[in-house]
């Protein structure tokens, strides 16, 4: 059997473009050592066999969110896809619980204080309860596979770039942890005037991991990651403004013909 002259651990036959063991480029039958700034080691999460399942849950969510970068450059670039996933799902649904009950609650309490001002008449006050539980309840049923879905469409993305960018040193695995393991800042959903930055800080997030776990620039990461959600929002900017001239252009038609 074949070993990885970089860490002397044996290689899976036949062997793998990457060392399972410590992420080494294997390449004509040796391993050359990671590139600089690149991920290996071990995290909290993938060790909940000795921590426990709810303190490797924490002890993973504060060294994402307090030392990310020391966090991506020890995080394991294979070892399988579930574990990874499994937290990305856990912590996004805290978050997303979070915001929903935060966004009910707020619907809640505005729709009651329009009553006591007389300012909605009964049925439409019942309907806008109503309809703020059956949207609580979607997400609360559908929400871990909207993240699912989620997580695999922006790992895949990403990685499409950084494939175009020249950035994608690992495999497709590595990007998934790293987008996985960014849903840590969901959480800080929990706390209402940080729900607004839990999205941002994920981006941050995901730039810092796909730097140290594909061994490249911040740079080539940023691009990867904001380039699709520049794109997403000057798509919506696009939008708005074809609603917008499509409203003025009827309200000049209406002008016309009232004339």
């Amino acid at each position: 059997m074949a070993t990885c002259s970089n860490c002397r651990q044996t290689l899976p036959d036949p062997p793998e473009s990457f060392c399972p063991s410590c992420g080494a480029i294997v390449g004509a039958g040796q391993a050359l050592p990671p590139p600089p700034g690149s991920a290996t080691g071990s995290v909290p999460w993938e060790e909940r066999e000795q921590r426990g399942f709810f303190g490797a849950f924490v002890d993973n969510s504060k060294e994402v969110l307090t030392g990310p970068t020391r966090f991506y450059q020890r995080m394991p670039v294979t070892g399988g896809i579930p574990s990874p996933l499994l937290y990305g799902v856990l912590a996004g649904y805290v978050g997303l619980l979070a915001s929903a009950l935060y966004s009910a609650g707020f619907k809640a309490a505005l729709g009651t204080t329009l009553w006591s001002l007389g300012g909605a008449k009964q049925m439409d006050r019942m309907l806008g309860l109503m309809q703020g539980g059956v949207g609580l309840l979607l997400q609360i049923v559908l929400g871990p596979i909207q993240i699912v879905v989620g997580l695999f469409l922006a790992a895949a993305i990403y990685h499409l770039l950084l494939m175009l960018f020249g950035g994608a040193r690992r495999g497709f695995e590595a990007t998934f942890r790293v987008v996985c393991y960014a849903q840590a800042a969901s959480l800080l959903g929990i706390i209402p005037v940080c729900g607004m930055l839990s999205g941002i800080y994920v981006l941050v997030l995901n730039i810092i991991g796909l730097s140290e776990a594909h061994g490249i620039g911040r740079g080539t990461a940023a691009a990867a990651v904001l380039v699709p959600f520049l794109l997403f929002c000057c798509c919506c900017l696009a939008g708005l403004g074809v609603m917008f001239g499509g409203i003025a252009g009827l309200a000049g038609l209406a002008g016309e013909m009232q004339r």
